[in-house]
């Protein structure tokens, strides 16, 4: 689409979009381990988003929500598995608005990792400037996860709005 509206002629626009293993969701899937990892039981609402931790991936709204969230559901947390330039900034917008201990920077893992938290997850949210349609997010659709996203176009054809997912007004 962005190529598209510089005018590069289709014949020169290839798409390729990464494999995701279709064999990630675990149905029988004990969280536990996972949660215990963090200091959380049963009872939390686990609200995941991996990426790296970079201006344009959106976390900062994300964490943004984080007090509304809380106030209508107050088991709940956000991991943010992921690392990188933003995260001194996002953890100081965390304590800011008093949702530091709802908010857990899981670091770096390694990508055979990722599949724990997915299943031990609630619901995965992804709301980049760019793209919202990442890796990331089509593992948590191949692990059945409820989606929360921006409409930016990236699941026109592909997935529907209030069906299989929710989009939020980029605005």
């Amino acid at each position: 689409k962005v190529a598209q509206s510089y005018n590069v002629p289709a014949e020169k626009i290839r798409f390729w979009v990464n494999g995701v293993d279709k064999t990630l969701y675990r149905p029988n899937f004990d969280r536990s381990a996972v949660l215990e990892r963090f200091g959380f039981d049963e009872s939390h609402k686990i609200i995941l988003c991996v990426a790296r931790l970079q201006p344009w991936k959106g976390q900062d709204r994300i964490i943004r929500s984080m007090p509304w969230i809380v106030e209508r559901i107050p088991q709940a947390m956000l991991l943010l598995v992921g690392d990188g330039v933003e995260r001194q900034r996002l953890e100081a917008l965390a304590r800011s608005l008093g949702v530091e201990t709802c908010v857990r920077f899981v670091g770096s893992v390694p990508h055979g990792d990722v599949i724990s938290f997915l299943m031990a997850t609630d619901i995965y949210v992804f709301v980049g400037d760019f793209g919202c349609l990442t890796n990331g997010l089509m593992e948590a659709m191949t692990c059945n996860l409820p989606i929360v996203s921006l409409d930016d176009g990236s699941f026109d054809g592909l997935m529907v709005h209030d069906r299989e997912l929710i989009l939020l007004n980029p605005g």
